[in-house]
């Protein structure tokens, strides 16, 4: 899996939807995986290219599939009311990458980081 190479259009909505699952379970399994999420944290501060890339596509795939499903509605809050709203997920992965990208991945979003650094073949 290490040296698996990760093109933009290998992130899918499906891809994203198991990554997103992998990152929960890392957070809330029976037995927290504190090593994958520590890995995560240190391919973040490292801004590791591929995973950096990863993380981008999968932020852009989660924000187009936000705009497939709620995009008028959006749209139009954004207009009368200046408001924009975003579900959790791309919320969370956009922190994350802007966490990452300024160099000071955000420890709460570990989990996050070793789910899209074990995808992107960074970590085993």
């Amino acid at each position: 899996m290490g040296s698996q190479v990760v093109l933009l259009e290998d992130i899918t909505p499906a891809r994203a939807e198991k990554i997103y699952r992998k990152a929960k379970e890392y957070a809330e399994g029976p037995i927290p995986q504190l090593n994958k999420a520590e890995a995560g944290m240190r391919v973040a501060r490292a801004k590791e290219p591929r995973f950096m890339k990863t993380l981008a596509a999968l932020v852009e795939c989660l924000d187009a599939m936000a705009e497939e499903q709620t995009g008028r509605s959006r749209r139009e809050m954004r207009q009368r009311f200046g408001l924009t709203k975003m579900p959790t997920t791309v919320v969370a992965f956009t922190r994350a990458l802007e966490c990452a990208d300024a160099g000071r991945p955000e420890p709460s979003l570990s989990y996050l980081y070793g789910a899209v650094a074990e995808y992107a073949g960074v970590i085993v």
